[in-house]
């Protein structure tokens, strides 16, 4: 027992003597890595709002810009497009994620999910490899009908309630009132 004891005491002397020579060799690279110049939030470029190492004005040159081409276009007129991080998103943000629209038009709130229903996720995925094998055999997707109401960007169904879509129908289910009454859509 005891010379296991000795083995393994020896094995933990020489793992940490191989972290401290690792220890101090990164250490002596790091003190010849050149100095990086310090930026702060204070010195924002007015054009890009990057920050920037402030360098005094010389001449016609202006302390506020990170470089001469962001200063001339400052003067041309060009100014920055000044909006929040909050304003890039269109999506409402729910109680654990965000609404947003399923593929098959169903609204919910998502926790990053792209598809309403592992159903919808299949439908996607199928419809992603008929794709892939349309294209290797050079074929075109058939057209489908979309809905005729101003500003609806749907498809008319091939098929209602078990029933072949008459060819006159000009509306999709959500706007042709064909929709049962309770169904989110």
């Amino acid at each position: 027992m005891r010379k296991i004891d000795e083995t393994a005491s020896a094995v933990n002397k020489s793992a940490k003597a191989d972290r401290v020579q690792r220890l101090a060799a990164q250490l002596l690279a790091d003190r010849q890595r050149p100095e990086r110049a310090d930026t702060s939030n204070f010195n924002r470029c007015f054009l890009c709002q990057r920050s920037f190492v402030y360098r005094p004005a010389t001449g016609d040159d202006s302390g506020r810009f990170c470089c001469p081409d962001h200063r001339q276009q400052y003067d041309d007129g060009k100014r920055a497009v000044t909006y929040s991080r909050r304003q890039q998103f269109q999506m409402r943000q729910g109680k654990v994620g965000f609404w947003i629209t399923c593929r098959c038009g169903r609204t919910f709130e998502s926790k990053g999910w792209a598809h309403c229903s592992v159903e919808c996720q299949r439908q996607a995925h199928l419809q992603a490899e008929a794709a892939s094998i349309r294209a290797e055999v050079n074929m075109e997707a058939p057209t489908k009908r979309r809905c005729q109401k101003a500003g609806c960007t749907r498809s008319i169904p091939n098929w209602r309630r078990g029933r072949r879509t008459p060819r006159n129908a000009k509306f999709c289910d959500l706007h042709s009132g064909t929709r049962k009454k309770g169904t989110h859509g």
